[in-house]
C-alpha cells in the first residue's frame, strides 16, 4: 500500500505533464506598445509675430499674454516671439509682413487694410454700429469670423480671429473747441478706418497714420484733433499733456478691434491641435480684456477732469450730423459693393437681433 500510495502523485503528475505537452502552445502577447505622443512626435516651432503696439500700451501686453498662455497650453511646443510695431516690418504694414512670408504672424488694425479689401473697415468698427458685446457674439454666431475669412482668403494670410474688442473710444481729443457743424471745416484730425471718410465728406481734412505719431504731430501743430482709443488706454499715452479738450459719444466707435493673422505656410506647418490652441487662447484673451477694460474707463475720466482737461458730450448736432452722414455713406459703399452689402446687412441684422433681446 505504501508503494501504491507513492505511485498516485506520480501517476498523476505523468498524465497532467502530458496533457500540457499535447495542448498546442498559446501565442505570446506582444509587450504593448505606448503610441508617442503627439509631444512627443511634434518638434517645437517659433513664430515672430509683430503687433501693432509699443511696449508701453496695453493692447501690447495683452499679445505678450496671449503668446505666453499658447506656448504653457502646447507643451513648449509652439512659441511665440512678440515684437512691437516697426520692429522687422515697418509700423502698420505688419499684415503685408505676413502676406509676405517675413513675419508668422500679426496683429494687424482691418482699417489697415482698406486699400487691399474695401470692406475691411466694417470688421473694424463701424460708425453708429454694434457694441463690444454685440461684435463679438457677430463673430461668434452671426457669422462674422466666415465673412473675414472668405475676406481675406485672396491673401496668404490666414484669419485666425478678431481679438481685443473694447468699450466705446473717445470720441476724439481737439486742441481746438468743437461746438457745431462747421467747426469740422478744414479741422486737421488723424482717424482712422470707415471715420476718416465720413468725416472728410463732412468737411475735415483727415489723416491717418500709426498711435506712434499721434504726440508729436499735435504738438507740432501737424494735427488739431485726434481719435485714438479708450479713455484708460489714452490716458497711458499721455494724451492729455498735449490736447485740452476731450469730447465724448460711442457714435464713432461703438467698438473696434484687430485681426489675427498668420502666414499660410507657417500656419499649415503646424497640427490641428496647436491651430485649436491658438485660436482658442485668442478667444479667451479677448473676454479677459474686454472685463478689465470696462474697470479700468471705470476712473479714467475722472483723471482727466482731475488734470484741467475739459471733458464734454459731443454736441448733439455733431453727433447728428455725423450719425446721418455715415448712414448714406453705408449704403452708398453697400450698392456699389456686393461682399460690402452682404457684411454690412449682416451685422445691421445681427444688431437688431440683440436689440431685440436686449443684448447690448
Amino acid at each position: 500500500m505504501g508503494i501504491a500510495r507513492g505511485l498516485v502523485p506520480l501517476l498523476v503528475f505523468s498524465l497532467l505533464a502530458g496533457f500540457i505537452a499535447c495542448c498546442p502552445t498559446a501565442p505570446e502577447v506582444p509587450e504593448k506598445q505606448t503610441a508617442p505622443s503627439s509631444e512627443v512626435e511634434e518638434e517645437s516651432t517659433t513664430w515672430k509675430l509683430q503687433t501693432l503696439t509699443t511696449p508701453s500700451m496695453r493692447y501690447h501686453d495683452t499679445v505678450v499674454r496671449t503668446a505666453a498662455r499658447i506656448e504653457e497650453m502646447s507643451g513648449g511646443r509652439l512659441t511665440i516671439e512678440v515684437f512691437p510695431t516697426g520692429e522687422i516690418v515697418s509700423a502698420g504694414e505688419e499684415f503685408g509682413g505676413v502676406n509676405k512670408g517675413i513675419i508668422d504672424a500679426c496683429l494687424a488694425g482691418h482699417m489697415n487694410q482698406l486699400n487691399g479689401y474695401p470692406a475691411a473697415g466694417l470688421f473694424y468698427q463701424v460708425v453708429g454700429g454694434m457694441t463690444a458685446a454685440q461684435m463679438q457674439l457677430w463673430y461668434l454666431a452671426g457669422g462674422g469670423d466666415e465673412l473675414a475669412t472668405r475676406m481675406y482668403e485672396p491673401s496668404n494670410c490666414h484669419y485666425v480671429n478678431t481679438p481685443l474688442l473694447h468699450p466705446p473710444e473717445i470720441w476724439c481729443h481737439s486742441t481746438v473747441p468743437l461746438k457745431r457743424t462747421s467747426d469740422f471745416k478744414d479741422l486737421k484730425i488723424r482717424v482712422a478706418g470707415d471715420a476718416a471718410e465720413i468725416l472728410a465728406i463732412m468737411g475735415a481734412a483727415t489723416v491717418t497714420f500709426p498711435v506712434t505719431e499721434i504726440y508729436e504731430s499735435t504738438t507740432r501743430g501737424i494735427i488739431d484733433a485726434f481719435e485714438y482709443g479708450e479713455p484708460a488706454i489714452n490716458w497711458d499715452m499721455k494724451f492729455h499733456e498735449i490736447a485740452d479738450y476731450l469730447y465724448l459719444s460711442p457714435s464713432r466707435a461703438p467698438t473696434g478691434g484687430s485681426g489675427f493673422f498668420v502666414n499660410d505656410d507657417s500656419w499649415n506647418d503646424i497640427s490641428p491641435e496647436l491651430r485649436a490652441m491658438v485660436k482658442y487662447a485668442a478667444m479667451a484673451e479677448t473676454q479677459l480684456w474686454y472685463a478689465q477694460e470696462l474697470v479700468l474707463n471705470d476712473g479714467a475720466v475722472q483723471q482727466y477732469i482731475n488734470y484741467g482737461t475739459l471733458v464734454e458730450p459731443l454736441p448733439a448736432a455733431i453727433d447728428d450730423e455725423f450719425l446721418a452722414t455715415a448712414e448714406a455713406f453705408y449704403n452708398e459703399k453697400a450698392e456699389a459693393a456686393p461682399f460690402f452689402k452682404e457684411v454690412f446687412e449682416s451685422q445691421r441684422a445681427f444688431k437688431q437681433l440683440c436689440e431685440l433681446q436686449n443684448v447690448w
